[in-house]
């Protein structure tokens, strides 16, 4: 009897493993991209999502979106009640029990969707056409599979075997259906079933994907480590939207204008990735040199350098940006080709510039080198519009002629002002006499034009270059912010949490300028302010720091951020 017993036991521990096995373990996930053409579009990928938002809901930017009502701001700024409707109804799914089980289920391990190149009749048909989606299941397909075939028939989905599979259709509502497969241990789907077949029979026939595809392989390896990776063929895009874009509409035909200036641009890449305590973004783009246009070519052309000058930006600068991009004559040649202006109008545009100096417009823009930076800062408190005071810094080629040009433009066009020095430094600034808060001023110093809001502003680049203190010496920037001082095309430093204190005043202030105004707008302003802008501005304050370098080498753009959260500070 024991035997017998312990024999039962036996059996139902082995059948036991194997149903485990079989829709547990049994896990052998095929790539997305080995059913998929090489001259995909798009190809988006999310990995951990449901892990990545179960962190934010315990942030301050979590509660701020739980804390908006999406109907009751919709109602509040006059939206139609059509619209009003589809916001509720979306609110209503996304709050909903079902939403939660299939987002678990299906979107939070591992998502991919994909744009595909086939034809499209119009713009909306196209993505009905070429989108597919892939998911990674929490549970094996098998297991669902197994659990779908036990639901109840009134769910009036439709199925049909094509080939080994069987693919189902959801109707979604009276003239859209979705149709589902499981394949290599994902759960695929597409609005247009063909689309679908197509990707079972490339994985089946084992016909060149874009697995195989050249940018594909080695930029996805280069983000292998990124939760979040989209990848686009630059090339193939712009030929498509050029067929597809309706050039009577106004939005789109703007868009069309733009499309030649991304040729010779091959392919490019986005990944996210998550760190202790910041998250780190790379974009890249790859290019052709002998195919993009001569104006493009010249900007891709400039090598990285290091920006000495970042250390002249004070410690509290709420945003700094350089670039050693910035070359005024290739500038407004480029604006010349692309403005498609009658050459009298752009000629009269230059003299009308030159009338202001005792130079020629061209002798102007040889003034100036290729770097320049913008440093943004606290808003000064006695001013009535409390928008943030700012600096210009310009490299100089020529400093005695544009110390010259400078002082012949102020006298020509009779512009009060005065003289002055503040350690040393000479400047000049608008006006009679000195006064807090706005008050426009310039200097030089070294080869470099520094052009302020305020003459408070200057004084402090000027006391950070005499006794230090920059950004360079923050503790953010010491541990995440070294690469800002390695060769690069353009660098950025914001310290986002500050700037957004600032914002939000210009904002309390501009919402309270239109109270004053009219009545109706004013209420419909302070709903958007009060219910919506606000709290998503104190949701991001959860982040400290942004800090952006870019380089152009060896045909490729690589663009890096590293956002650094409040907390890890």
């Amino acid at each position: 009897m024991k035997r017998i017993l312990l024999a039962v036991i036996l059996l139902i521990c082995i059948a036991g493993g194997l149903v485990f096995y079989r829709f547990y373990w049994d896990r052998n996930v095929v790539h997305p991209s080995q059913f998929l053409p090489e001259d995909v579009l798009v190809y988006l990928n999310q990995q951990d999502l449901g892990e990545i938002l179960a962190e934010m809901r315990t942030t301050p930017l979590a509660d701020a979106v739980a804390s908006i009502n999406f109907v009751r701001l919709a109602l509040d700024v006059d939206l139609s009640l059509q619209t009003v409707y589809k916001v509720r109804k979306i609110q209503e799914f996304i709050e909903s029990e079902e939403a939660a089980l299939l987002f678990d289920e299906f979107l939070s391990t591992n998502f991919t969707v994909a744009l595909l190149a086939q034809e499209g009749t119009d713009f909306k048909q196209f993505l009905h056409d070429n989108l597919i989606m892939f998911s990674e299941p929490r549970h094996s397909t098998a297991l669902l599979e197994l659990t779908g075939s036990l639901l109840p028939r009134e769910l009036e989905f439709t199925s049909s075997q094509y080939g080994q599979y069987l693919i189902y259709r959801i109707p979604l509502d009276m003239e859209t259906r979705i149709s589902l497969v499981s394949a290599g241990g994902l759960l695929l789907a597409a609005f247009e079933e063909r689309t679908l077949r197509r990707a079972l029979d490339r994985f089946d026939e084992n016909l060149p994907s874009l697995n195989e595809e050249h940018y594909f392989k080695n930029l996805s390896k280069k983000h292998r480590e990124s939760s979040l990776f989209c990848f686009f063929s630059i090339d193939n895009l712009r030929l498509h939207l050029d067929n597809l874009l309706n050039p009577q509409s106004f939005s789109q035909n703007l868009l069309l204008s733009h499309l030649d200036d991304w040729r010779g641009f091959t392919s490019g890449a986005y990944g996210a990735s998550r760190k202790e305590n910041y998250s780190r973004d790379i974009i890249t783009l790859h290019f052709n040199p002998a195919e993009i246009n001569s104006d493009a070519a010249h900007f891709l052309g400039i090598r990285p350098e290091k920006n000495v000058a970042i250390s002249q930006a004070p410690q509290q600068t709420l945003l700094y940006y350089w670039t050693n991009t910035f070359d005024l004559s290739a500038m407004w040649r480029m604006y010349v080709n692309e403005s498609g202006l009658d050459p009298a109008i752009i000629s009269q545009i230059e003299e009308g510039i030159a009338s202001l100096t005792n130079i020629s417009f061209e002798e102007i823009l040889g003034l100036f080198g290729n770097s320049a930076h913008l440093l943004v800062g606290e808003p000064s408190p006695v001013d009535f519009v409390p928008i943030p005071n700012f600096t210009l810094i310009f490299s100089l080629l020529e400093r005695a002629k544009t110390a010259s040009t400078l002082q012949g433009f102020i006298t020509k066009n009779l512009i009060p002002h005065k003289n002055a020095s503040y350690r040393g430094v000479p400047m000049t600034f608008w006006g009679e006499g000195r006064q807090k808060g706005l008050q426009p001023v310039y200097a030089l110093y070294g080869d470099a034009l520094y052009i302020s809001s305020s003459i408070q502003r200057q004084m402090d680049i000027v006391d950070t270059i005499m006794d230090g203190g920059s950004i360079v010496e923050s503790p953010s920037f010491k541990r995440y912010g070294e690469s800002l001082l390695s060769p690069n095309n353009s660098t950025a430093y914001i310290q986002v949490s500050r700037l957004l204190a600032s914002i939000r005043e210009l904002v309390k202030w501009s919402g309270t300028m239109i109270a004053l105004q009219n009545r109706r707008a004013a209420y419909i302003s302070n709903k958007l302010i009060e219910d919506l802008i606000l709290p998503m501005i104190d949701g991001l304050q959860i982040y400290a720091t942004i800090i952006t370098r870019s380089y152009i080498e060896n045909g490729k753009i690589t663009i890096e951020s590293n956002i650094i959260r409040t907390q890890s500070e």
